[in-house]
């Protein structure tokens, strides 16, 4: 008996537990999904794209998601939607700098260089946009990013008062493998998020303004 109930009990709390998470991720995706673009042409024109960092090769070279990444900010670039990039990443160790490689990249395949930004402190999504919009002061942005990766990162940058759209570059389409792992990843971090903007959370590092010009 006390057993059969513990097994109920523990199969109630977990549909309720994955309930909220799916409501969580039908808030974030509704309130997002009109800002996504995959087509270059039809980005709307921002003074600036923000580049979330993903992994860097222990050789320095970008791995496949962030050159996507980098390629989708380069693209807007060039056919003049934005005019500068804030890079945003994970410079936490002298050996590892995600930014740095991004930038490495970008100047290589014809960026200017005055024309990129780099934020050292873009340890998670939520902290690269309440860096952007309280220390480089970004009021209006591209978001360039996975199309998974695109309605959290939309969700945090708006609700921390960026206008801000997305131009979401290939994931399953093409890295068809990630598909379950990185679904399920983001559906957590969606939760996540929304505590964070709602709670106020301050990011792990704030620092002087520095404005992008």
């Amino acid at each position: 008996m006390y057993l059969r109930r513990f097994i109920w009990g523990t199969v109630i709390v977990i549909a309720l537990a994955a309930l909220c998470v799916m409501l969580v991720v039908w808030r974030v995706e509704s309130q997002t999904e009109s800002h996504i673009y995959t087509d270059v042409k039809a980005v709307p024109t921002a003074p600036v794209a923000i580049v979330f960092g993903a992994l860097v090769n222990p050789n320095g070279t970008l791995s496949p998601i962030l050159k996507d990444r980098v390629d989708g900010a380069i693209a807007l670039y060039k056919a003049g939607t934005v005019k500068k990039i804030l890079m945003t990443g994970d410079n936490s160790t002298a050996t590892y700098n995600e930014v740095g490689a991004m930038k490495t990249y970008a100047v290589a395949q014809g960026v200017v260089d005055a024309d990129i930004t780099l934020d050292y402190a873009g340890f998670s999504t939520y902290d690269s946009c309440y860096r952007a919009k309280n220390i480089f002061g970004v009021s209006q942005a591209v978001l360039v990013t996975q199309e998974y990766h695109a309605p959290r990162a939309l969700y945090d940058c708006r609700s921390l008062g960026i206008n801000a759209s997305a131009y979401g570059v290939a994931d399953f389409s093409k890295y068809p493998d990630l598909r379950v792992k990185y679904t399920v990843r983001e559906w957590l971090a969606d939760v996540e998020s929304m505590f964070e903007v709602h709670a106020h959370v301050l990011p792990k590092f704030l620092g002087p303004k520095e404005t992008i010009q």
